[in-house]
Order: C-alpha cells, then sequence, then structure tokens
C-alpha cells in the first residue's frame, strides 16, 4: 500500500544516528580514571584503577568501555589504544571531540578530593 511505502521511505530518509561510545583516561603517578559515555548523552560511567602509565589506562578505558557495550563501537583520542585493541571496533576521535576527556577529568578531580573528615564532637561540660 502507499502509506507503507511512504512509511519505508521515511525510515529510510530519518535513519537513526548511530549510538557508540566515547573512551578516556585521566593519568597521574600510578592511578587512573577512567571512563565512558554514550554518543546520546544517555549513560556515562566512571571507575578508578591502578595504571602503569596513560597509555596503560587508554586502554583500561576502552576496555572497560567495551566490557559494558560489547555490540558498540568507541572512539578514543589514543592511536596507542587504537593500534593496541584487537578488533576493529574502536575508531579515532579529536581530543577537543572526545566527551569521555571530561568525564575522566571530573572523576580524577573528585578522586583527589575524596578526603574523609571527622565531624567535629561536640564539647563535654
Amino acid at each position: 500500500s502507499q502509506s507503507r511505502y511512504l512509511e519505508l521511505i521515511s525510515k529510510l530518509l530519518h535513519k537513526e544516528k548511530e549510538i557508540f561510545l566515547y573512551a578516556d583516561a585521566s593519568y597521574n603517578k600510578g592511578f587512573a580514571s577512567i571512563g565512558y559515555i554514550k554518543s546520546d548523552l544517555s549513560e556515562c560511567k566512571y571507575k578508578n584503577v591502578k595504571a602503569n602509565n596513560v597509555n596503560d589506562a587508554e586502554l583500561k578505558a576502552i576496555e572497560f568501555a567495551h566490557e559494558a557495550y560489547p555490540n558498540l563501537r568507541i572512539g578514543s583520542d589514543s592511536e596507542y589504544a587504537i593500534n593496541n585493541t584487537e578488533g576493529d571496533y574502536v575508531f579515532y576521535v579529536e581530543r577537543k571531540h572526545n566527551l569521555a576527556n571530561f568525564v575522566a577529568r571530573s572523576a580524577a578531580e573528585m578522586a583527589k578530593s575524596k578526603t574523609i573528615k571527622k565531624p567535629k564532637q561536640p564539647k563535654s561540660s
């Protein structure tokens, strides 16, 4: 029918954009904050891990994203990590376009400021 035909054309013209992940890491002295964010901004996760260097941290960020969403492609600004990841699901994005950069940097800042303060005890009279 004509309405079915128009519906199919509409679907082709308004094809949904591919959803993928951005992954990134922030490294400092043996520790890294790694994270990913979905390209549609619907989810973002991070964690702090031990890492040998910035390249190791970038690889761990890609692994973290891939474990969460094994069927999605992953954008990274680390050529080292891209070249050292098996499979063709990782692609290059410029750092300025890598939204996960903000995730990793924010996680690193939060990790730095996590100091435990004891509540002040009321003075006994």
